[in-house]
């Protein structure tokens, strides 16, 4: 007959098992924690690696953008910059490259003071987090293009589909010639309200333009539309694009205030 364990042993065993964890756990944690910030730099430098090759394979920029965790969100201060004694944790790389050329649809520059007939003023949050009261599309001088909806035969023009896929920071080209031109916007849904690849945007997917034209045939459509920079100094003051080069320029309010919304934007 086998003989089996009886309670009192069990017991024993189990208690010396506890007690060579408590001595052990406390050597065995920071060993696991160092593991896993030694993997997670080995799989930053890989991604650095990969875009520095991408680089020299293509000869174009490359690189990767790093996308906050949301068990981790970002805090933020009063002037909108990312409080910088929190920490910042991020779970997904996003490779990056130069896009390609886009060149759908039809674009009309609007060069008029103020904005296109009957659009009114419309609340613009800015790259950063302006001072109140919000400067409106009206009170800055971005430069604007809109979609052409429909072409001089009243045929219907390819979409352009900015919204949720131009990024703030990207840029434009007016029919292939000229300079280059930034696009600031518009950005309604920001960074903290979860648009952190800051894509160009009026709301969340589906809100419709508030620019507004009646097709020939009595069809009303709602032309997307952005706001653009030239990356110039237009009035000599040494800054370039001041209301939205995220600098406080003039020390006062933060960056991009109100106060620094003056340069007037020019298309040449």
């Amino acid at each position: 007959m086998k003989r089996g364990f009886t309670l009192v042993e069990l017991l024993i065993v189990i208690t010396i098992i506890l007690i060579v964890s408590l001595v052990a756990l406390p050597m065995i944690l920071p060993a696991f924690r160092h593991r896993q910030v030694s993997e997670a730099a080995r799989t930053l430098q890989g991604a650095i690696n990969g875009a520095r090759d991408d680089a020299l394979k293509t000869g174009a920029p490359s690189g990767f953008r790093l996308l906050p965790d949301r068990a981790f969100p970002l805090i933020y201060l009063a002037n909108g910059q990312i409080d910088p004694m929190q920490p910042f944790a991020a779970n997904r790389i996003i490779p990056i490259a130069p896009a390609p050329n886009y060149s759908e649809g039809a674009i009309t520059v609007w060069q008029g003071p103020g904005l296109p007939p009957a659009v009114g003023a419309i609340a613009y949050p800015g790259p950063g987090t302006p001072a109140n009261p919000s400067p409106t599309y009206a009170d800055t001088t971005a430069l604007m293009v809109f979609e052409s909806v429909v072409d001089a035969s009243g045929n219907l023009n390819n979409p352009t589909s900015w919204f949720h896929n131009i990024r703030v920071g990207d840029q434009i080209q007016v029919n292939n010639v000229g300079p280059w031109y930034t696009v600031i916007g518009p950005m309604v849904l920001m960074p903290k309200d979860g648009n952190s690849e800051m894509f160009v945007n009026v709301g969340p997917p589906g809100t419709k333009s508030p620019l507004s034209t009646t097709l020939p045939n009595g069809l009303v459509v709602f032309p997307e539309f952005l706001l653009l920079v030239n990356g110039r100094d237009d009035n000599k003051n040494g800054w370039r694009d001041e209301g939205w080069d995220g600098v406080d320029n003039d020390g006062k309010n933060g960056i991009d205030d109100v106060g620094e919304w003056l340069e007037v934007e020019r298309w040449n």
